[in-house]
């Protein structure tokens, strides 16, 4: 797994740039805003996920280990792929995208193309009915969820399993 990629940017290009490490050329997607802050001929360095499938293997880009969780978030829902993801990233920062998600405006999130809504259930999404501690990663996690799943964003069943741990 490709966690991290530190190197010149060789060319920028809609969706995409290039970083040249050690004389190969990477090819990573990433947002308009990640986009924005590269400058070809500049050291540049990213988080970075791997998405591999049968005919390609996907670097995405993001700037702040923040950006990439969500974006991992995102990936454990059912029918969400790593573009669909991105997708999401594009629309606005993490913050704002947590923030919409926990107040419930759905309709801001679906600006994002290839996500569909889905109708949403009762959620207990507490494992063994312990609560983690307030901020915790697993708190803000199941806050998001939380909020997703009453924005019909996530079926309630995925959120379930996302809470507990499993994937979905």
């Amino acid at each position: 797994m490709i966690g991290h990629i530190e190197g010149v940017v060789y060319a920028v290009r809609a969706g995409f740039a290039v970083l040249s490490v050690g004389g190969i050329g990477y090819k990573v997607a990433a947002t308009r805003e990640v986009l924005a802050t590269l400058a070809e001929g500049k050291a540049a360095a990213l988080w970075t996920h791997l998405a591999v499938r049968e005919t390609a293997h996907d670097l995405y880009g993001f700037k702040t280990e923040e950006e990439l969780r969500f974006f991992e978030l995102l990936l454990t829902v059912s029918g969400i792929g790593p573009k669909s993801a991105l997708a999401v990233l594009d629309i606005a920062s993490v913050e704002t995208l947590r923030s919409a998600v926990a107040g419930g405006n759905a309709s801001y999130l679906t600006k994002a193309g290839g996500s569909a809504r889905c109708g949403a259930e009762s959620v207990s999404g507490y494992r063994d009915g312990e609560r983690a501690p307030a901020g915790s990663p697993q708190d803000t996690r199941r806050q998001t969820l939380r909020g997703a799943e009453r924005s019909n964003i996530f079926y309630g069943s995925q959120c379930q399993k996302i809470c507990r741990g499993r994937s979905a």
